[in-house]
């Protein structure tokens, strides 16, 4: 056709998770009160895990956090300990391990993996013309892949 496509690798970035479920999954009813607790082991309607530890941390009263996509959006009510204890403001089917994120961003998860470390090289060695960063918190986030970008190609 004569026209040039270019090729874009996609980043992962970091997936913060929930934990694994009793019975493989819940369904969260809008009202209903829910915890995501670092310390508990399997999940029930009340609560459930978090493989990421750093996340009470990173989120105040009033934050949304969405869950499975989207699909299931908590509000923070508050945070003590290890504990997020929210509100669900949009229900819907929640199982083991789906992705969490808060809303607008802010986390304190570092941009680049160790899995997008190795994906970006493997990707400049493919030839690829576009590097996708899924979340970058600041210049320094892109100045780094930046820099490993250019220390890949030089292998290559």
């Amino acid at each position: 056709v004569g026209k040039e496509v270019g090729i874009m690798a996609d980043l992962q970035g970091p997936k913060i998770r929930v934990g694994k479920f009793e019975n493989s999954k819940v369904l969260l009813k809008e009202g209903e009160k829910f915890t995501l607790d670092i310390a508990c082991e399997l999940g029930n309607q009340d609560r459930v895990g978090l493989d990421y530890k750093e996340l009470p941390n990173d989120v105040k009263s009033g934050d949304r956090l969405l869950l499975n996509d989207g699909l299931v959006v908590l509000r923070v009510q508050s945070v003590k300990g290890g504990e997020i204890f929210t509100l669900v403001e949009q229900g819907g089917p929640l199982s083991n391990n789906k992705g969490i994120n808060r809303a607008g961003g802010g986390l304190t998860a570092p941009a680049l993996t160790e899995k997008d470390i190795a994906d970006l090289d493997a990707a400049i060695a493919m030839g690829v013309d576009f590097l996708a960063i899924s979340f970058p918190k600041a210049g320094a986030d892109m100045a780094y892949a930046r820099k490993l970008a250019d220390a890949a190609s030089a292998k290559y």
